[in-house]
């Protein structure tokens, strides 16, 4: 009478899990809100941070991983000072020939003749700006309203003119000037569109964009923004027509990827900012990486550049409460179910055994011959 009723109750309470996980699962697919990974608080999250260094950022590592910067041509200065920052603060110490390598090579970089027209290059062409020399080379004109003036009139010109658009630059042209209509959506503030929209189309002719993000903000420009609008408006026009020209909800999520870039370059500088754009494929990258530089500041471009990027973004996130409980629900379910048919095959196996017993038992001896 026992087993049977703590069989019972084994039943009910392995059903109830395995309804409880059955909800679960059902309300995280059903609301958007529940997710199965959630971002961690900022406090855990530099918590994270130290302790995901701790596990990777040794002295043979970043040793290591300085002399590998060092081979690249041209080397990126920002980076291999940031990582030796990032290794200095927590007392990491670094190899000797290591150091000495990384001297030589800074005075052969930063040599009188070898500065000489390097801003000149950068404010003809993009490509050839190093990410130290942007601020003061294009920074004056890129990231003004200027910026986004020109790129209408030219795209607008080169549409007229039957040239060849493009798209990408015309449309974060157009994200700039018409930030003051999509704040009321997306929150935030004009002038954090602006200056994000802006930095955006800096990376972007410097060829720091991941081709992956530049195909999705593409198709996004091309659903949010009314482009045969845009090439009946004169200049004069343009202005008043801005709102009937973008679609603020489908331009959304370019509007975040434009306040999340705007955050980085506020939590760190437009150098460091322009350096994380080739990381960023998704606006969810861009918001983990912001979460990451409100967290360590400048000290984030080591970081990130230590660890990962996956690694980094993955510390942004946690499972959630609703994710753990289901979980639990269900490994208890499994728990009882493993039980159950673990009691049922040792009782199969125990009656095979008696009834092979009893035949044995039963069997007559074979009588001896005479």
């Amino acid at each position: 009478m026992l087993r049977k009723a703590a069989s019972l109750a084994l039943t009910t309470l392995m059903i109830l899990s395995l309804l409880g996980t059955t909800m679960n699962i059902r309300g995280i697919l059903k609301n958007p809100a529940a997710r199965f990974f959630v971002e961690r608080e900022q406090n855990e999250l530099t918590a994270k941070i130290e302790y995901e260094l701790a596990r990777y950022a040794t002295p043979d590592s970043i040793s290591a991983h300085i002399s590998a910067l060092l081979q690249e041509t041209p080397r990126n200065w920002l980076v291999i000072e940031a990582v030796g920052e990032m290794a200095e603060m927590r007392n990491i110490p670094i190899k000797a020939d290591v150091i000495a390598a990384k001297d030589i090579a800074y005075d052969e970089d930063h040599g009188i003749l070898a500065g000489s027209g390097k801003c000149l290059k950068c404010m003809w062409d993009a490509t050839n700006c190093e990410l130290s020399a942007v601020l003061l080379c294009r920074a004056p004109i890129d990231l003004t309203p200027l910026g986004d003036v020109s790129g209408v009139v030219l795209q607008s010109t080169n549409y007229m003119l039957g040239r060849d658009v493009d798209m990408f630059d015309l449309g974060l042209s157009v994200l700039g000037l018409g930030a003051t209509a999509l704040v009321p959506l997306t929150g935030g503030s004009s002038e954090t569109i602006k200056l994000g929209a802006s930095l955006i189309k800096t990376a972007r002719r410097m060829g720091r964009l991941s081709s992956t993000l530049v195909k999705s903000a593409r198709h996004t420009f091309g659903r949010a923004i009314n482009w045969g609008l845009i090439a009946k408006s004169g200049i004069r026009n343009f202005g008043p027509n801005l709102r009937r020209v973008i679609d603020a909800e489908k331009m959304a999520p370019l509007v975040h990827l434009a306040q999340n870039v705007e955050d980085i370059r506020r939590n760190t500088s437009i150098p460091e900012t322009l350096h994380f754009m080739k990381l960023i494929d998704t606006p969810a990258d861009a918001r983990a990486i912001s979460r990451i530089t409100k967290a360590e500041g400048k000290q984030s471009v080591g970081i990130i550049e230590v660890l990962g990027k996956n690694r980094a973004i993955r510390a942004t996130m946690r499972y959630s409460d609703t994710f753990i409980t289901a979980g639990a629900a269900f490994l208890t379910a499994l728990s009882i179910l493993s039980g159950m048919v673990s009691g049922i095959l040792h009782s199969l196996i125990g009656w095979l055994l008696k009834r092979g017993l009893r035949r044995l038992a039963r069997r007559k001896p074979r009588a001896k011959p005479a």
